[in-house]
């Protein structure tokens, strides 16, 4: 609801002539990490999957570390952030 207010209260402003793109880069964020394991291919998939659940929200993945566990397996971390109106709990 908040949401859906915010989108016509910023559809308004901007009808009116107003460059909102200055109050909207200081909209809040949350940070946040995911911990993939797994076979090499498995992780690409769920980066790609993650990566697009991200950018749906209009958050942003800001870079990853990876260690190799064993034969073919690698651990990646991924760091990411995404509207705090948006993130699910």
């Amino acid at each position: 609801m908040l949401r859906a207010f915010f989108e016509i209260i910023v559809t308004e402003l901007a009808g009116r002539g107003w460059d909102l793109n200055p109050c909207l880069a200081f909209t809040k964020m949350s940070n946040s990490f995911e911990l993939l394991r797994g076979p090499i291919e498995t992780i690409q998939q769920k980066y790609e999957i993650l990566s697009d659940i991200v950018t749906e929200y209009n958050g942003k993945v800001h870079g990853s570390q990876s260690h190799i566990i064993s034969n073919n397996s690698i651990s990646l971390i991924v760091y990411y952030e995404v509207l705090k109106a948006t993130e699910k709990k």
